[in-house]
């Protein structure tokens, strides 16, 4: 095999064992070193390389090594593909995790957005899966920060997409919860309470969610858990901490 497709080979390998990761970004960093020699730094394959680079170093818990291989294949793309095209969206799209992933949570979201917008001029009908990724990774970021209004938005955007694209799916749970305790954050309790039901909700939940206590909340994530355990067969690996700020 070429260094490439055993970089590859590695890099889909299901478990991501660390050596097995090591040896992904060595072959990947092989293969991006060939492509800029024999092809150079504007060609489609190179811009891929680094693309593919970014994805390992991000995966091996290297944010800033990942930026900086994302922020090469975005100049690469926007130069070969021009701004509106997929390629330089979905690069503009791993740039935004990288920067999450570094702290730099503005610049991320400044990234998520100008994925988010390209995406939603390319989709046809708004049913796109990629569209929606970038409107739940932003919506995300919004809600963290405490717009929980912009937050559901985007949850919603991105749950009607799902729903046609995936059905019963961990990503529309994931969704369908996110958008559930943002609307309890804006005080929009029965919708709120009508998304939790579809997760298998049995718990009222009539107050605002900052006024949730623990226990209940805890009721209401186990209730979404189950929900999961049978989309899935398995169970999901979900944490409180994810919906709990970090300190349950």
């Amino acid at each position: 095999m070429t260094s490439y497709d055993e970089a590859s080979a590695l890099f889909t390998h299901s478990s991501y064992v660390e050596s097995g990761l090591d040896q992904a970004m060595e072959s990947f960093a092989q293969a991006l070193t060939l492509r800029q020699l024999a092809l150079g730094r504007l060609h489609a394959l190179t811009a891929a390389a680094e693309s593919d680079c970014g994805v390992a170093a991000g995966l091996a818990g290297l944010p800033e090594r990942a930026e900086r291989h994302h922020r090469a294949a975005l100049e690469a793309r926007q130069e070969l593909f021009g701004s509106e095209s997929e390629e330089t969206a979905a690069s503009h799209h791993n740039l935004g995790g990288a920067l999450e992933a570094t702290g730099d949570v503005e610049a991320a979201a400044e990234a998520y957005a100008d994925a988010l917008a390209v995406r939603r001029r390319l989709s046809k009908e708004g049913l796109d899966d990629t569209a929606a990724e970038s409107a739940a990774a932003l919506g995300r970021l919004k809600a963290d920060a405490g717009d929980e209004t912009a937050a559901a938005a985007l949850f919603r955007e991105a749950l009607n997409v799902y729903r046609h694209t995936l059905g019963d799916h961990p990503k529309t749970a994931d969704l369908v919860m996110s958008l559930t305790l943002a609307l309890l954050g804006v005080g929009e309790e029965e919708e709120g309470e009508r998304l939790y039901q579809e997760v298998g909700g049995c718990v009222h939940l009539s107050p605002p969610f900052q006024q949730l206590n623990l226990s209940i909340l805890e009721s209401v994530l186990e209730g979404y858990l189950e929900w999961l355990r049978v989309v899935t067969g398995t169970h999901h690996g979900l944490k409180l901490s994810k919906f709990c700020g970090g300190q349950v």
